[in-house]
């Protein structure tokens, strides 16, 4: 699987009007897009290190989200954080099938549940 055609593009499309939200948005893309284009070309030991850069990212950035979204809308704060939960649990369990070579559908999988949390994201902000 050529993972490069895997890669997310960040377009206008993409943001939910909440800067940092916006911001961490991108770096997330980011980090996954090295993810997709470094396997095979760094040393076991650096992929471990993007894989866990990943993770720390997208941990940082639910602890911001959430905060956010408890001053604007604590109401669904508590939906938010389930989606947080079951979001990180799948990424790791990726994480796992890709740092064991177990299934190149965990890129693309890991790909598809970070876009579609993308898009939770940018639903939820724009209604607000």
């Amino acid at each position: 699987m050529d993972l490069q055609k895997l890669q997310i593009e960040w377009d206008e499309s993409m943001e939910t009007g909440v800067n940092l939200v916006d911001q961490q948005h991108r770096q997330i893309i980011e980090s996954l897009n090295t993810i997709l284009t470094s396997e095979h070309r760094v040393e076991f030991q650096e992929y471990q290190k993007l894989l866990k850069r990943f993770s720390i990212t997208l941990m940082s950035h639910h602890e911001d989200e959430e905060r956010i979204i408890n001053s604007i809308d604590p109401e669904n704060l508590d939906a938010h954080k389930r989606k947080h939960q079951i979001l990180l649990k799948d990424i790791i369990a990726h994480i796992q099938c890709i740092r064991h070579a177990e299934s190149a559908f965990s890129f693309f999988d890991l790909r598809n549940d970070v876009l579609k949390h993308l898009q939770q994201d940018i639903d939820f902000f724009k209604s607000q």
